[in-house]
């Protein structure tokens, strides 16, 4: 993969207009199908759109870099990146709370447990069905 290519991606994601967002959003998505990104791609990939989405205010172009940031974390199983900028978030905002509790499975790590815990019963439903995922599988990886 052509870092500059996946940079070039990545600041389109960051600093264009919603229409081009949503295009540089459906070349990553490409380049995950098509297994053009290694280990490393992967990672930066998931620092950078985690950082994106802590300020973006698009709720279409929201819900895109998360389903980004899923299909990264499937592309491959291996990577290694914190979410940790997402869960000192997380009780500022119900978006990124019940988004981030989608993709805690995928890291596979049991650290995560407790904190999908705490929101079983959370007065947002969607909150509590995505913790009640997230416990679901994080305790089927142990």
């Amino acid at each position: 993969m052509n870092e500059e290519t996946l940079f070039q991606i990545l600041d389109g994601i960051e600093y264009g207009e919603v229409e081009s967002k949503l295009s540089y959003l459906n070349r990553l998505n490409d380049l995950i199908e098509f297994k053009q990104l290694n280990l490393q791609d992967t990672a930066d990939a998931i620092e950078k759109l985690i950082a994106i989405v802590l300020y973006e205010t698009n709720t279409e172009i929201f819900r895109e870099i998360f389903r980004a940031i899923e299909n990264l974390f499937l592309y491959n199983s291996a990577v290694n990146v914190s979410l940790q900028p997402l869960i000192d978030e997380m009780e500022h905002d119900e978006s990124i709370l019940a988004n981030t509790l989608l993709i805690l499975p995928f890291t596979s790590k049991n650290e995560y447990i407790v904190l999908a815990e705490l929101y079983l019963n959370h007065q947002n439903e969607l909150v509590r069905k995505n913790a009640a995922y997230a416990l679901k599988y994080l305790k089927g990886t142990r």
